[in-house]
């Protein structure tokens, strides 16, 4: 007969060995992600050329700034094309009035390589001012800083879609701008319902980037949760508000959107807010009627 000890040690040295795979699946996170191609739009360099920095400047700049957002190049998965255009430069007096100062915007686009995913754009602001350096070293500076901006954001909107929905709702609270900004982005295009309380909440957000966000999620979502809170952001300011919201409420519709557009129409001092308004009205999506009531058989006593 075999011992009892002997029996049992197997058993936990396989319950070990089970709880530290099972340890090992939790822990392994997402592979990063591979770029296959990068491309600097060397049209739009003319302003930063006359600093000394072609394309291929550029492309250095880009690949540092990608590579310590955590993107690798190579053959991986999963693998982008990488697009890099220059959409803003600016170079005038500091705040100071004892220099230069540089301000740089650019955009970064991601599109999968394999096809079948939409693009992520991304953009990028940098700003130096002139120093002992001068201009040219300004530039670059400005260049960097803002590739450096696009490659995080686009890194973390990445690592949203991969996020399950109780994540992406507690990077709703998040203190960075650009978490908050993706998970409002990734819940919209799930359509999460439980993520309304949440994304109703970043109406208010400081950063009227979110707050933009958090309109079209809202709108995607179309739950009638939503319509109130949007309601009192449109009186928080100008007819301009008001006249983008009316469409968001109307296509969400039910009773408290058909009331507050027939009070627009009636009363609303704006000329535009009122055509809006009734334009919202035209289109309210009507609700679906009730079942019919079963006939009631001939000589059946009435219930």
């Amino acid at each position: 007969m075999i011992p009892s000890q002997a029996r049992v040690a197997p058993s936990r040295a396989g319950l070990l060995l089970l709880v530290a795979l099972a340890a090992s699946g939790c822990s392994r996170t997402a592979p990063p992600p591979h770029l296959a191609r990068l491309q600097v739009v060397e049209g739009s360099l003319s302003g930063v050329a006359e600093m000394g920095l072609d394309a291929a400047a550029v492309e250095a700049l880009a690949r540092a700034a990608l590579a310590e957002a955590g993107f690798r190049f190579g053959a991986g998965e999963p693998a982008y094309l990488a697009r890099v255009e220059l959409t803003g430069l600016r170079v005038g007096p500091s705040a100071g009035g004892r220099g230069l100062r540089v301000d740089v915007r650019i955009e970064l686009e991601l599109e999968a390589s394999g096809g079948g995913e939409a693009s992520r754009r991304e953009g990028g602001a940098g700003g130096e001012a002139v120093a002992a350096g001068g201009p040219a070293a300004a530039v670059r500076a400005a260049l960097a800083a803002a590739l450096g901006e696009a490659a995080r954001g686009a890194r973390l909107g990445l690592s949203a879609e991969q996020k399950p929905a109780e994540a992406l709702l507690a990077d709703l609270e998040s203190p960075d701008v650009r978490v908050r900004d993706h998970a409002v982005q990734a819940l919209g295009e799930r359509r999460e319902p439980s993520a309304v309380p949440g994304l109703v909440r970043r109406l208010q957000d400081s950063d009227r980037r979110v707050v933009d966000r958090a309109i079209g999620a809202l709108t995607q979502l179309k739950d009638p949760r939503s319509v109130a809170p949007l309601i009192e952001l449109s009186r928080q300011g100008d007819p301009a508000e008001a006249l983008r919201l009316i469409p968001v409420v109307g296509d969400i519709g039910g009773p408290d959107a058909e009331g507050w557009l027939l009070t627009l129409q009636q009363a609303h001092p704006d000329h535009r807010v009122r055509a809006a308004a009734a334009a919202a009205l035209a289109t309210l999506p009507v609700p679906p009627a009730p079942p019919p009531t079963p006939a009631r058989p001939a000589g059946a006593p009435a219930r």
